[in-house]
């Protein structure tokens, strides 16, 4: 079949230090007859969730298992290009990224809002400038 690759998935494990033997990363291998590709991804904890995308859960917990055991697999079936062209990386929502608290001029915690700004600004501009 034209543009279905086979992807295979080496893992790379800590060799040494306190995470020895931790799934570090992997390379991934995607071939098909007439293109072959390669790439490695860093370990963020993505690789379970990315994987459920293509195939049941119980399957890609399964896989990554084997995967943190230190095996060579081959994931199951065939896949087209628009499945795996993200390399299945760790890749963050901004949804996670929260603007950080600040403090408003009474001393509480508030976030940043056109609010808080305000009665910033405000006691800001009424404080006495010594000369």
């Amino acid at each position: 079949m034209i543009g279905t690759y086979r992807i295979s998935v080496r893992p790379y494990l800590v060799p040494e230090g306190e995470h020895k033997g931790r799934l570090n990363g992997a390379t991934f291998t995607a071939a098909s007859a007439t293109d072959t590709r390669e790439w490695f991804t860093i370990n963020c904890g993505q690789f379970e969730g990315a994987f459920t995308q293509l195939m049941p859960g119980s399957r890609a917990k399964a896989i990554v298992a084997a995967l943190s055991e230190g095996e060579e697999i081959e994931l199951p079936g065939l896949y087209q290009e628009e499945q795996f062209n993200r390399g299945f990386i760790c890749e963050w929502s901004p949804v996670h990224f929260v603007l950080p608290s600040s403090i408003d001029p009474r001393g509480k915690s508030c976030v940043s809002s056109p609010a808080c700004n305000e009665v910033q600004i405000t006691s800001r501009s009424s404080r006495p400038v010594s000369v």
